[in-house]
Order: structure tokens, then sequence, then C-alpha cells
């Protein structure tokens, strides 16, 4: 069964390069929520370093609109703090505002297609 996590930023402006990330709350499938925050520029790089592990022990992030903002957002602070972004490029990503928007069948085929073996194992 896959380790997801829930994510959302908290920023400071909505461009990567003049904001800051502020606030990022994340919550386990299990409904464990931690948030971390950052309260002045200088604490925004620990704040990346205990996201980072702890999104570690997931596979599959949610995120609402987090392929156009969160995901890039997040990417573009980890870059400016010479920090390695791949770990979160490299897991699975479900956008539920793209599921939700575009009500797409293939995309809504691939969603539960992902999630069908965690639903199949809470159910059994």
């Amino acid at each position: 069964m896959p380790r997801i996590v829930f994510l959302d930023l908290e920023t400071s402006s909505l461009e990567a390069d003049g904001g800051i990330i502020v606030g990022a709350g994340v919550m386990s499938e299990a409904g464990e929520s931690e948030y971390f925050e950052a309260r002045r520029t200088g604490q925004e790089k620990p704040l990346l370093s205990k996201l980072l592990k702890r999104l570690e022990s997931s596979e599959v992030i949610v995120t609402w609109s987090g392929r156009g903002f969160d995901i890039p957002f997040l990417t573009t602070r980890l870059l400016k703090h010479s920090m390695d972004p791949r770990p979160v490029l490299g897991m699975m990503h479900i956008d539920l505002n793209e599921v939700v928007k575009f009500d797409d069948l293939r995309v809504t085929r691939e969603v539960f297609l992902r999630l069908r073996p965690m639903l199949e194992g809470q159910l059994a």
C-alpha cells in the first residue's frame, strides 16, 4: 500500500523568486498532521529541511492545485537554498484540483487505479 501525504504550502508571495514558504502543512492518510512554520526569512531553510525529512516517508503527494503552484514553488525554494528537489519531484503526485476541475475520465481512472490497492486494503 502506498504511503500518502497531503501537502499544502502557505507562502509570502505568489512568486517563488520573491517570496518564501512561511508554512507547510502535511497530513498522512491516517490523519496525523504536522505544521512547519517560518516566521522570518532565515527560518525557511530549516523548514524545508524538516519538510523534506517528513516527505521522505511517503510515496504519494496529494495537493490541491499543487501541480501549478505548491510543487513548483517548493522546487524553486529548495534550489534557492542549494537543496535537492529530486526526492519531491520523483514522488507520485495527485492534484485533486485537476481531478475535480477537468472531470477527465482518464485522470479520474488514473487516480482510482493508483489508490485502489490502498482502498482495498482498508476495506478488507
